[in-house]
């Protein structure tokens, strides 16, 4: 299936008893043709989706039913013990926000900065209640995020619903929904607030596994920023 909505393209897939939903795609495919692992699609499409710090992509969705337009109705996925596993053995449960060195300045999208010293990790270390663990997601200006946590089981939670999340004793935002090592947190727009070497900025967004982090400045006038700059990045009550 191929349609466009409201400008957003549209590509549904069947395979065995699944169903794929991918956005994002202007497809070179024509209904009713098969498709492998490793052929091409098409090419990414700007969706009127996007931000304007949104860098293209595709998004993939594995669903329960043959109804791709809807939003719900798609299948709950499962945290790998590999990726745990990965998070435990390559991230250090002390290391948070720290200096970063300016890598990239693409002027009125964002900023990308990288770990200083270079090839530390960029990775988000958060507390969730007692426990410790990595957040993936743009804080605070998406309002939640995910955090995925070294420790536990889907029969033995470290975390609960309303556990405080925390960055270096700073209270950021609160969990809603947990599985297993997994949980999701909300992060209200309102309670707290970043800053790069002292300009608040709109957010940042952070990504398990990657070497940056992404900042959305608010304005560009009052950041006097050079790439190679040695910088701070801080979350900062209100």
């Amino acid at each position: 299936m191929h349609k466009v909505v409201g400008g957003e393209h549209v590509l549904g897939f069947k395979s065995g008893n699944a169903y794929v939903r991918i956005l994002h795609v202007r497809p070179h495919l024509r209904v009713g043709e098969t498709v492998s692992v490793g052929d091409p699609l098409g090419e990414v499409a700007w969706s009127p989706t996007f931000f304007r710090w949104t860098d293209p992509h595709l998004h993939i969705e594995i669903r329960l039913r043959g109804s791709f337009i809807g939003a719900r109705g798609g299948a709950k996925l499962s945290i790998h013990n590999d990726l745990v596993r990965f998070i435990r053995n390559n991230v250090n449960p002390g290391s948070s926000l720290r200096e970063y060195i300016v890598d990239l300045i693409v002027k009125g999208r964002y900023v990308i900065l990288k770990p200083c010293p270079r090839g530390a990790s960029s990775a988000l270390v958060v507390g969730v209640g007692n426990a410790l663990g990595v957040m993936e997601g743009g804080v605070p200006h998406y309002g939640h995020a995910g955090v995925i946590l070294p420790y536990g089981s889907a029969d033995r939670p470290v975390a609960y619903v309303g556990s405080s999340v925390t960055v270096n004793d700073i209270t950021i935002g609160q969990v809603d929904f947990t599985s297993g090592p997994y949980v999701h947190a909300v992060i209200p727009k309102e309670g707290c607030y970043l800053t790069l070497n002292g300009s608040h900025v709109y957010g940042a967004a952070f990504f398990i596994g990657a070497d940056f982090v992404k900042v959305i400045p608010r304005d560009w006038r009052s950041l006097a920023l050079s790439e190679g700059d040695v910088v701070t990045l801080c979350f900062q009550a209100p």
